[in-house]
């Protein structure tokens, strides 16, 4: 159902980005998809948007995305050493930089391209109402 929404043409880059995020490219970073351990669900859907995100697929913008909210340390990864070491930091720039330490850039990069380390703010139309950073237009209107 995820690849679903992550495949399609008009899946927003925030959508794309949260779904990424979501699947703790982290753990299967550490451990492989040839690893007994691995989530291979979310290390496909990972790869899925990836590639995508790497050709540019995602274009149309009209949803935010905040980084900061995403925290990069999956529950499956809880307690693992290195894991406890990346919670102990505050921000997600600090959190890639701790992984980069831990595992190398360039094994980080290729899991984790820095174009997908970003928050993405959200592009309104002049006078557009947002709800939780949402344009209210996508709301149905009885939660508006």
């Amino acid at each position: 159902m995820l690849e679903r929404i992550g495949a399609r043409p008009d899946c927003e880059p925030a959508t794309a980005l949260l779904l990424f995020w979501r699947t703790a490219p982290d753990f299967d970073l550490r451990h492989p998809p040839d690893d007994a351990s691995a989530n291979d669900e979310a290390w496909q859907l990972q790869e899925l948007i990836r590639g995508r995100w790497r050709r540019g697929r995602y274009r149309r913008a009209e949803l935010s995305f905040d980084i900061e909210d995403i925290p990069l340390v999956s529950d499956k990864a809880s307690y693992n050493a290195a894991a406890r070491a990346l919670e102990a930091t505050t921000t997600a720039a600090e959190q890639f930089a701790e992984l980069e330490h831990q595992l190398g850039p360039d094994a980080v990069a290729g899991a984790m391209p820095p174009s997908m380390r970003i928050s993405l703010p959200v592009r309104t139309p002049v006078g557009e109402r947002l709800i939780e950073g949402i344009p209210a237009r996508f709301w149905p209107a009885a939660l508006q």
